[in-house]
């Protein structure tokens, strides 16, 4: 993430111009619509059971002519399994690499079939809801950090069922074309979508004005920008340093909001897990102390991810070199 915490000055056109050459953004994720809208067409044509076993020769397409996409799961694979928590995984191979671009096309599956008006048909696990709940009888509005693990749609869906409104930040200049996407699939979603504008003041306002109306406001943590090198830090993820953002947690500070962990993972056929963890629970924090507690939590968010990795390892769908810190 990389929006602009208030006070943060615009960032030169030559650094907007390096973002889109950030790893992640240089990876074939733009093609996601595209494939949804096919998924969606199977969907009706063929019904769940024939073109869910559809999405195992779309991934053997995929993982055969993505030699990146392999590279990226043999490096993320060897390095879970340099830890405790992948002591059980197995050693990377063609045949991992196909189930984890597998389990990405399910997770897609998913979505689309949940959007489409399918969510009641899938079941969901709960694990600390309740933090939610109670900042919506508050009326308060939260951050919610996630990542491309599992899937933070789905736990945006399951929020909007309970009439929770999760708004989602993107680096995106299509933004109200993905609302009205997404409006599309499915009239009823209550979801907006959030351009993130590192040279601008209004990403931080319209945050604001989302929490003040207490809602909560959805951002992945664990990806960042070349424009943001001023607030990157290395962490150790799983034994290997890699650079996380230290805006988000930053901007909690300065707002003064709640801010959560937020993952939901697939733990079978139609049944999901959401799981939410409390960060910071709220309230100003000052001046001199923001930065060291934005550490603490970034601190905290990493230490989550390692654990959900660890439950559910080929649902990690960041499909290039996490650890890949000269350029990222």
């Amino acid at each position: 993430m990389s929006s602009a915490a208030p006070g943060t000055p615009a960032e030169p056109d030559a650094k907007r111009s390096r973002d889109r050459d950030a790893p992640w953004a240089r990876t074939a994720e733009a093609g996601t619509s595209i494939a949804i809208r096919i998924m969606r067409g199977l969907y009706r044509l063929l019904g769940r059971r024939l073109s869910s076993a559809l999405m195992w020769p779309i991934a053997l397409y995929f993982t055969v002519v993505g030699r990146e996409h392999r590279r990226a799961h043999r490096r993320y694979i060897e390095a879970l399994r340099s830890t405790p928590r992948g002591r059980d995984v197995g050693p990377p191979h063609f045949g991992s690499a196909l189930a984890h671009v597998h389990a990405f096309a399910i997770n897609l599956f998913d979505r689309m079939v949940a959007w489409g008006g399918g969510l009641d048909d899938i079941r969901f696990i709960h694990q600390g809801s309740e933090h939610l709940f109670r900042l919506a009888e508050e009326k308060r509005g939260a951050i919610l950090i996630g990542s491309h693990l599992g899937s933070f749609d789905m736990m945006r869906l399951l929020a909007g069922r309970h009439g929770l409104v999760v708004n989602v930040l993107m680096f995106t200049k299509n933004a109200e074309r993905i609302t009205a996407f997404l409006h599309n699939l499915d009239p009823e979603s209550r979801v907006r979508v959030i351009a993130l504008d590192p040279s601008s003041m209004r990403t931080a306002f319209e945050i604001k004005q989302c929490l003040d109306r207490g809602e909560f406001v959805g951002i992945l943590g664990d990806r960042i920008w070349p424009a943001d090198r001023a607030h990157r830090e290395l962490l150790p993820f799983f034994g290997q340093p890699a650079p996380f953002s230290l805006r988000p947690f930053l901007l909690a500070g300065v707002l003064g909001a709640p801010l959560l962990f937020a993952v939901c993972v697939r733990r079978g056929p139609s049944t999901y897990e959401a799981a939410v963890e409390v960060l910071h629970p709220g309230g100003q924090v000052p001046r001199a102390a923001r930065e060291a507690r934005a550490r603490e939590w970034l601190q905290g968010y990493v230490a989550s991810l390692e654990h959900w990795c660890g439950e559910e390892p080929l649902q990690w769908f960041n499909f290039y070199d996490t650890w890949q810190v000269e350029d990222a």
